[in-house]
């Protein structure tokens, strides 16, 4: 995960869960966002578009990521459970769990 400054819980608990979903595609971290700041690198839109070069895999990653972050991914579970490998199915299952154990601290 980044060290971000200046970041809310809420921004800290996210990029974590995000981090899990990416694990075994670190570098879709580093795409996805500001190396500094708890921010995504570009606007959601141009992610999508500029995720067309991965592949499909990678890209419903980064739909799973941009839903957990702002709710703009439009990832299907359904695809997520029929496209991704066993290996990230279970990532995106950790990162969610992570999210719901931290924001159910609150």
């Amino acid at each position: 995960m980044k060290k971000w400054e200046e970041a809310s819980r809420g921004e800290i608990l996210k990029g974590e869960a995000i981090s899990l979903v990416f694990l075994d595609h670190p570098y879709l971290e580093d795409f996805f966002f500001d190396p500094k700041m708890a921010q995504l690198k570009a606007s959601p839109l141009e992610i999508l578009e500029l995720s067309k070069s991965f592949s499909s895999g990678e890209r419903l990653l980064i739909q799973v990521a941009l839903d957990i972050w702002s709710g703009t991914g439009e990832a299907k579970l359904s695809e997520v459970l029929e496209r991704l490998d066993e290996a990230n199915v279970h990532n995106v299952l950790n990162g969610l769990g992570f999210l719901v154990r931290g924001f159910g601290d609150n």
